[in-house]
């Protein structure tokens, strides 16, 4: 009996432990996307996108074109790529995160966006 109870204890919190650990791991990637990013290859002009650490976002095409702010988080969906979502707007994919650089997926199109500050 008393192994029984302490299985049981074991597989109980194991989901716990996994659960913590992923949103650890969100949690890094999310202070990586923190900053201002740009990308070419968007719209006609430049496009931005600020992070902020407080889980807001601002989008903005230069000379006025579109601008969007709102809220996001960042959820990890496996090797090495997230789901951004964003208030406002439909979930995005993001893949390649790393402090330069990243590569958002939308309807199927790739955008390299590239670290500015």
């Amino acid at each position: 009996m008393r192994f029984l109870m302490s299985l049981l204890a074991i597989i109980i919190s194991m989901p716990m432990v996994s659960c913590s650990s992923d949103d650890d791991d969100n949690k890094k990637e999310e202070s990586v996307l923190v900053g201002v990013w740009r990308s070419d290859e968007h719209w006609v002009y430049p496009s931005y996108y600020t992070f902020r650490s407080d889980g807001t976002y601002n989008f903005r095409v230069e000379r006025g074109w579109h601008e969007e702010s709102g809220s996001y988080s960042l959820i990890s969906i496996g090797d090495g790529t997230y789901l951004l979502n964003m208030s406002g707007n439909e979930s995005v994919i993001i893949s390649g995160l790393t402090n330069k650089r990243f590569i958002l997926t939308s309807d199927g199109c790739n955008y390299t966006y590239e670290r500015i500050s």
